[in-house]
């Protein structure tokens, strides 16, 4: 996997702070990387974690938080399932 670096973090937090006015706490975990292929292209995507620990509604549209197990209530790309699935996989152990 990647070695995620500080500098990393600290990007991904101000892109979260920036967009989404979050403020994460990033933990060590590390992800098998999650492999998506198109038509015309291959995606590795590489996972990070994080906890948010605001429960505020927040006022941007795109952003919702929504429980685990509601995720089937709502439409997912293919590469999304993938991540969903890649990360409860870990946790199960």
């Amino acid at each position: 996997l990647f070695p995620y670096t500080t500098l990393f973090r600290s990007m991904m937090v101000a892109i979260f702070e920036e967009n989404y006015a979050l403020k994460p706490e990033w933990s060590s975990n590390n992800f098998a990387p999650v492999k998506h292929t198109f038509s015309h292209q291959k995606w590795t995507i590489e996972m990070v974690e994080g906890n948010v620990k605001n429960d505020k509604p927040t006022s941007d549209k795109e952003l919702r938080w929504v429980a685990s197990q509601d995720f089937d209530q709502f439409p997912m790309a293919t590469p999304q399932k993938k991540m969903i699935k890649t990360y409860e996989d870990s946790k199960k152990g």
